[in-house]
C-alpha cells in the first residue's frame, strides 16, 4: 500500500505546475482540475471507462483540459450539488461529451446555471439518476459508492453527493463541499471512510474537514480545488479542528 501510495505523491509533485493535480496507481487516473473556481474532477479507470465529478464555474475549463490529454467522450457525469462553481463547467461536457449516464443530488434550483444544466441534460439522451446512500457507479473494475446523503436536508452543501472509490488496494473520497454536519452524519452512519485520497471538503473552508472526520478517514494523501488569491479566502487558515 505505501508502495502505490509513493507512486502518488511523485506523481502529483511532477505535475504540481500543470493543468491539474493528477495521481495515478494500476492503471486508475484521478485528475484534480485546476480550474479557476470550484471542483472539477476526472477519473479514468483501467479498462478505460471515465467520469468527471463537478465541472467548475467556467464553462470550457474542464472541456478543454479533456480535450488537451486526449479524451472526447465521457461515460459518466456527476453533479454533486447545483451550485454553480460545480456545474457550469459541466454543461459543455454534457453537451460536447455524449455521457451515457448523468447523476444528480435531485435538488431543484431555479438559478439560470442550474436551469441551463437540467436542460442540457435532459436534452443529451443521457439516462439520468438521483444518487442516494449505497448506489453504485459501475466504473469497469473500479467501484464507486455514494456514501451520502440518504435524503437531501436544509443545507444545500450537506446535500452533496460524496463518492467512495476503490480500485484494488487503493481507495479515495470525493466530498463536494459537505460540511461539519454532514460529515458527522457519515461517522454516525458507520459506513466505510478509512481512505488513501481524500478530496478535501468546500475547498479548504473552515466549515468543512473536522477534526473527528480526519481521524475517521486516514487519508495518507489530501488534495484541496482552490486557486491562490480567490476571493473566499480558501483555503481557511483555520478551521473546525484542521487546517
Amino acid at each position: 500500500m505505501r508502495r502505490l501510495l509513493l507512486l502518488i505523491l511523485i506523481v502529483g509533485a511532477l505535475v504540481a505546475g500543470s493543468p491539474s493535480a493528477a495521481f495515478s496507481t494500476g492503471g486508475l487516473e484521478v485528475h484534480v482540475v485546476a480550474v479557476s473556481l470550484g471542483d472539477a474532477i476526472y477519473v479514468r479507470a483501467p479498462s478505460g471507462v471515465d467520469r468527471v465529478i463537478d465541472g467548475g464555474n467556467n464553462r470550457d475549463e474542464l472541456a478543454e483540459y479533456l480535450l488537451s490529454i486526449g479524451e472526447t467522450e465521457i461515460d459518466i457525469v456527476v453533479a454533486s450539488h447545483p451550485d454553480a462553481d460545480h456545474i457550469r463547467g459541466l454543461i459543455r461536457n454534457v453537451e460536447d461529451f455524449s455521457p451515457a449516464e448523468i447523476w444528480v443530488n435531485g435538488e431543484a434550483r431555479t438559478t439560470n446555471v442550474a436551469e441551463e444544466f437540467d436542460a442540457a441534460a435532459a436534452a443529451s439522451g443521457a439516462t439520468v439518476e438521483v444518487g442516494r446512500q449505497g448506489d453504485l457507479l459501475q466504473l469497469g473494475t473500479v467501484n464507486l459508492e455514494v456514501l451520502h446523503p440518504v435524503s437531501l436536508g436544509s443545507d444545500a452543501n450537506d446535500n452533496s453527493l460524496v463518492l467512495r472509490l476503490d480500485a484494488g488496494e487503493s481507495s479515495a473520497l470525493f466530498t463536494s463541499d459537505l460540511e461539519v454536519a454532514g460529515e458527522a452524519e457519515l461517522i454516525a452512519a458507520g459506513v466505510p471512510l478509512d481512505i488513501d485520497f481524500l478530496k478535501v471538503g468546500h475547498h479548504g473552508s473552515r466549515s468543512s474537514t473536522s477534526a473527528p472526520f480526519l481521524a475517521a478517514t486516514m487519508p495518507d494523501l489530501a488534495v484541496y480545488s482552490a486557486l491562490d488569491g480567490n476571493r473566499f479566502g480558501h483555503p481557511h487558515a483555520s478551521s473546525r479542528g484542521a487546517s
